[in-house]
């Protein structure tokens, strides 16, 4: 993929990661009560993930590369939640995983943009 291809492909997964991100700091703002900034820092974070997918180079299986990177950059935003307990770093880090998964299913298999 070249050009256009990738441009496509980093536009739609840093889209999917902002959409994943203020589904995130909604829920962390209004259903854990958690401070502002840890929220948008854990927002922050999952829109990161998605633009991390889109430049990633990874040769692997749709599911496997959602999987890994986003198991890769959940821990540093997740250990802010360690002040929470360990319930929420811990989740925090499976639901990146997810995410991680649902930014390269739209992306790669919905949308078609292939790495």
């Amino acid at each position: 993929m070249h050009g256009r291809g990738l441009i496509r492909r980093l536009y739609l997964s840093s889209v999917f990661g902002l959409i994943v991100g203020f589904v995130c700091w909604m829920g962390l703002v209004h259903l854990a009560e958690l401070e502002n900034w840890t929220a948008v820092s854990v927002g922050l974070e999952r829109f990161l993930l998605g633009f991390a997918i889109g430049i990633s180079r990874l040769r692997l299986a749709w599911w496997t590369h959602g999987v890994i990177m986003g198991v890769l950059f959940a821990p540093p935003v997740s250990i802010l939640l360690l002040r929470e307990g360990t319930t929420l770093f811990i989740l925090s880090i499976a639901l990146s995983a997810v995410y991680g998964v649902w930014i390269e299913f739209m992306t790669s298999v919905i949308f078609g943009a292939r790495r």
